[in-house]
């Protein structure tokens, strides 16, 4: 503690003296090898600490199983409301009713694609550019969010840079369920958006 404080007391200083920061002052910048392999096990082992959970598959097209799966794993029906970008796949042959459109108050689930995502803090970021899906990804309960692991980068610096200049309208953040301890200190789940992430991580297309 009185190393911190020591710390932090001489980057002030060396803030009005206008001198650099004295080597110790600047955390050490976390590095991640920058193999897809090992990317993917850290976003996984971070979105499971933010508490969301996740499937593994081979290629997209598995997609529509391995959601059918996981819906009746938690008694939802096979029922979901998605964007676009993904209506191309074979729901009605996964037994799934889709429908593409903003969400309605009775929907439970929403499932949209994921633009990029940020191994080191299991950050994902979802654009404007799909339509509908910032609303699909807060409004139902429940949002499955499509990642490929090639999407996958080391940090949210790599992310950001990922985009380019073509900065999105709109943009969010999602770091697992919604939570918020701000009355009484009592953690609540789902209190500004879903009560369950669960990512659907495509290793190989």
């Amino acid at each position: 503690m009185k190393d911190d404080r020591k710390i932090v007391l001489a980057a002030l200083k060396a803030s009005a003296d206008k001198a650099p920061l004295p080597a110790e002052a600047i955390p050490p910048v976390p590095t991640i090898a920058p193999s897809v392999e090992n990317m993917t096990d850290c976003f996984l082992a971070a979105a499971k600490k933010n508490g969301a959970t996740f499937t593994r598959i081979s290629h997209r097209i598995q997609t529509p199983t391995a959601v059918a799966a996981h819906l009746r794993e938690h008694g939802e029906k096979p029922e979901l409301v998605l964007s676009p970008a993904l209506s191309q796949l074979l729901w009605q042959e996964a037994g799934i009713q889709i429908q593409m459109r903003p969400p309605f108050e009775d929907d439970s689930v929403g499932a949209t694609e994921i633009a990029a995502a940020a191994a080191d803090s299991g950050a994902m970021l979802l654009t404007g550019n799909n339509r509908y899906a910032l609303s699909l990804s807060l409004l139902p309960p429940r949002h499955l969010a499509v990642l490929h692991a090639c999407d996958i980068v080391p940090n949210l610096a790599a992310l950001w840079k990922r985009i380019g200049d073509g900065m999105p309208q709109l943009c969010s953040l999602l770091c697992g369920p919604s939570r918020t301890a701000d009355i009484e200190q009592t953690l609540t789940i789902g209190a500004h958006g879903p009560i369950a992430v669960h990512i659907i991580l495509v290793e190989n297309d």
